[in-house]
């Protein structure tokens, strides 16, 4: 099932889409996600918001499940007819939890910058966790380079290569 609405005033574009009775490969899957895009927020910046939660259940009855959220707002170079000139704050949580009842997450803590003018994140700090393990990535300073602190459950930390935009 999929739904669009728009309101004119607000200047707000919402797409939802829901599973009803879905089977691919024998996995029946449930949930439902939504798009909603705001020409101007409490900011005065466009930004759009991504939700979801979905569920899969196999034919034996194990499932697995994944929720979300992602926000991201265009602060700099909207309307400027250029795209170099693009950044953008990224912000949100997913949760997977698998078959086998392990539970992996992706959250931000501090938002990630993205300039389009660079292809890494340049700052932000993002945790990942495998169950109650939590590790967090900082993106850095601001500095277009390829570089990152990734700090490790027991709180040792690593300076670590960025191979490329993962967000």
């Amino acid at each position: 099932h999929l739904n669009y609405s728009m309101n004119m005033e607000m200047a707000i574009k919402t797409i939802g889409l829901s599973l009803e009775n879905f089977t691919f490969n024998g996995v029946s899957l449930e949930g439902s996600g939504s798009f909603e895009r705001t020409r101007s927020n409490e900011n005065g910046n466009p930004q759009s918001h991504v939700t979801a939660s979905f569920t899969g259940t196999w034919p034996d009855g194990n499932s697995a499940s994944f929720t979300g959220d992602r926000t991201r707002e265009w602060i700099e170079g909207y309307g400027s007819g250029f795209w170099g000139d693009n950044v953008f704050l990224i912000s949100g949580k997913g949760t997977y939890t698998g078959k086998h009842g392990n539970v992996f997450a992706k959250e931000t803590v501090t938002p990630l910058r993205r300039e389009l003018s660079c292809r890494f994140i340049v700052s932000g700090i993002l945790n990942i966790s495998k169950n109650d393990a939590v590790a967090s990535l900082d993106f850095g300073d601001g500095s277009c380079d390829a570089n990152g602190v990734l700090t490790y459950p027991d709180g040792t930390s690593k300076e670590i290569f960025l191979r490329r935009f993962n967000k």
